[in-house]
């Protein structure tokens, strides 16, 4: 226990703890007991006691890896590391005591109690003063917390009013001289462009690379339209998300399948990229980071 307390210790302490320890644990990680490294984090176990070429703590240490640098301001000097490596070897005795607390995945401790983590319950309608307003059991709800108040629901809105929500809700633009329903609403080219443009914001669709030296996509309207397309048609959301992923290695039944499918892939090459950068396998991982995957999630 004597190296642990002259060289493990103080390096925890001083270096680890305020970013893996009791008030704050990043990656999910404690360091402040032996339990917490043996849980480890998000990762994985912190190190593998008596192997130090597979302990990702030694990894971070090093600073070999650019994406897992620890501490993330300055790698520490060679003589600590080398006494982390011999503790490691060692078998990595620690004397602290105490469990670790579970943890959900990137969170802090006590956070899978949180609502957010729970599974929902029903819960029975409440009573309500006015039982003929409520057509639905949602609308209780509301209700109750109204009449808690001391408030009233607002009147029904008058046909005019709701044409116009209706427009603006499904389409986003104001209601047309002849009255339309929901189905048509719903057929509509506009309805089609307004919901497109959502997928496109999360795609991150642009007509320029952006980053350093901006380059433009002249073809990139064709991506465009296809979710513009996809959305008017009613493509089922696994077919339209597979189509972009991998389209250019789906079957097709004609050339015009075969095109459109291409032109899907686009997706994966939107995103700012800066061409400039001058280490090449800097700008292939930050090519392949940028690549709008979030879209999917």
């Amino acid at each position: 226990m004597a190296h642990f307390e002259k060289h493990i210790r103080p390096l925890f302490l001083e270096h680890c703890q305020s970013c893996h320890g009791a008030e704050k644990q990043k990656g999910g990680l404690r360091l402040d007991s032996a339990a917490g490294w043996q849980t480890g984090g998000d990762s994985g176990p912190a190190l593998v006691v008596g192997n130090t070429a597979v302990s990702l703590m030694m990894k971070a240490l090093s600073h070999t890896d650019r994406d897992l640098k620890m501490p993330p301001k300055g790698k520490l000097p060679d003589s600590v590391i080398l006494a982390v490596q011999e503790w490691i070897t060692m078998g990595a005795p620690d004397p602290r005591t105490g469990s670790a607390p579970t943890l959900h995945k990137g969170g802090t401790a006590g956070s899978s109690q949180h609502w957010a983590f729970q599974l929902p319950k029903k819960q029975p309608a409440p009573v309500v003063k006015d039982a003929s307003w409520p057509r639905t059991e949602l609308d209780h709800f509301i209700l109750a917390k109204l009449e808690a108040k001391g408030m009233k629901p607002a009147p029904d809105a008058d046909e005019t009013t709701l044409q116009r929500r209706l427009s603006y809700d499904l389409t986003g633009l104001p209601p047309e001289a002849q009255k339309r329903n929901v189905d048509e609403l719903l057929k509509s080219r506009a309805y089609a462009e307004r919901w497109a443009q959502h997928w496109l914001d999360a795609a991150r669709f642009a007509e320029s690379s952006g980053g350093g030296r901006t380059l433009p996509f002249k073809d990139a309207w064709r991506y465009r339209d296809y979710v513009i397309q996809s959305m008017e048609e009613g493509l089922p959301l696994d077919r339209f998300i597979t189509e972009q992923i991998a389209g250019d290695l789906l079957p097709y039944e004609n050339a015009a399948q075969r095109r459109r499918q291409l032109i899907a892939t686009g997706f994966l090459v939107l995103g700012a990229n800066n061409y400039e950068e001058q280490d090449k396998a800097a700008l292939r991982m930050d090519m392949v980071d940028e690549q709008p995957w979030a879209a999917l999630y």
